[in-house]
């Protein structure tokens, strides 16, 4: 009976989920060729350029929200102690206020240009909203509340692309106009986020030499997920770190535009592992052995699904966005990551986080980042290319994924 429920469950919040991520990823598709067809190459790059740093932001909360959902997840949402949820906002709010104002004065003291000042005081802000948005959205996973997650996660994609259509007809698409619609956006889904868990703020503050030691337990639950979360980043970061770097921004734009392009399947993988962590840490062991069997049975299939997703892509950039043909050597490369990405965040790392095994989640993430540097590098210096690049990116994934493997072998006997 019990596990029947968690099945119904588990497939009504997978739908909830994977239908907000169907409208994300009409709203990314959108916005993947609005965006570059406004403005030119170089602009685009810009733009990349805030989303790539503005992707770390959530660094500076050291694990605090990913402790919060490896602690409670499987739990009520009413079964949640809410003054202490209350005390926990209200630190981590005066805190990030801190390290955004720290933040915002060591830009002001660099000289870095007009337009990377501007990033970077973007990307302030957006620390701030970003990991308020986070302890809301990770409260709402553990708690499976995915009707109310579904909706803020639209939100702001939403917000952002009608702002966008509606800024061509009225002025010319900038970055800076840019980063100001994905700022509101962000704003937009923050009160959203706030006003769903009401709850959290009509209670009194009150806090008790036990909160802290609660935040404390969060931190050294979350740290190791959270350094997982920075690696997996970085795998794919390595490779923009380098382009942008070594080889301009106009071949940044390039290659950071192959990557909205592969959304579709990452966007289902995300619903899917969103789902089977709550439901896993409350099923038995042969469920998780289930999902080993059927991950295995259908790899060959999905991988060539995967790699057909490349023939509509590159006859949409042929014929709609033509400047960014050059993404498509790229796009072939960069598409098996996507399949080995897709094992490794649905299958083996929720696994190892029912299993509390994030700090191999985190040992063997660095082990593939540390491979992902190497072959950048030695890559850089041969033949430096977006081609070559990619090709450092995917082989990493497929390195990461076969240690992932072997390490599942170990913590779930089959």
């Amino acid at each position: 009976m019990t596990e029947s429920l968690l099945k119904n469950k588990g497939i009504r919040g997978f739908i909830q989920v994977l239908f907000s991520n169907c409208i994300l990823i009409l709203m990314g598709v959108i916005s993947s060729f609005i965006v570059p067809s406004s403005i030119t190459p170089e602009e685009f790059g810009y733009w990349q350029t805030y989303l790539l740093y503005e992707a770390y932001v959530g660094l500076v909360l050291f694990g605090y929200c990913d402790g919060i959902y490896l602690r409670y997840g499987g739990k009520e949402y009413r079964q949640l102690p809410k003054r202490r949820f209350t005390a926990f906002f209200c630190i981590m709010l005066l805190y990030l206020v801190i390290v955004c104002t720290v933040f915002v004065a060591i830009v002001f003291s660099s000289d870095m240009g007009a337009k990377n000042s501007c990033i970077f005081y973007a990307v302030a802000i957006s620390m701030l909203l970003r990991c308020l948005i986070s302890f809301f959205v990770l409260i709402n996973q553990a708690t499976a509340r995915f009707n109310i997650y579904s909706i803020g996660n639209i939100i702001e994609k939403i917000f952002f692309v009608c702002l966008v259509i509606i800024a061509m007809f009225f002025w010319d698409i900038s970055m800076y106009s840019l980063i100001i619609i994905s700022l509101s956006g962000q704003l937009l889904a923050l009160i959203y986020n706030i006003a769903s868990s009401r709850e959290l703020f009509i209670l009194p503050l009150q806090f008790k030499r036990g909160v802290f030691k609660e935040m404390k337990a969060n931190i050294a639950a979350g740290f190791p997920l959270t350094m997982y979360g920075i690696a997996s980043m970085l795998m794919t970061g390595i490779g923009k770190f380098s382009v942008e770097h070594y080889l301009g921004k106009e071949q940044f734009g390039y290659y950071s535009f192959a990557f909205p392009m592969m959304a579709i399947i990452s966007q289902v993988v995300a619903a899917a592992s969103l789902v089977l962590f709550p439901i896993l840490k409350q099923s038995h062991e042969r469920n998780i052995k289930r999902l080993l069997d059927f991950s295995d049975k259908w790899s060959i299939p999905v991988f060539i699904a995967v790699m057909l997703v490349y023939i509509p892509a590159s006859i949409i950039v042929k014929t709609f966005l033509p400047a960014y043909t050059p993404t498509l050597s790229c796009l072939l490369i960069l598409l098996p990551m996507i399949f080995f990405q897709a094992k490794i965040t649905m299958v083996y790392n929720t696994i190892l986080k029912v299993k509390r095994q994030e700090r191999t989640m985190m040992t063997i993430s660095f082990m593939a980042v540390i491979c992902c540097a190497v072959l950048t590098i030695a890559t850089l210096i041969i033949h430096p290319s977006l081609t070559g690049i990619a090709s450092a990116t995917t082989v990493s994934y497929l390195i990461w994924q076969l240690l992932l493997k072997r390490s599942i072998r170990i913590h779930v006997p089959r």
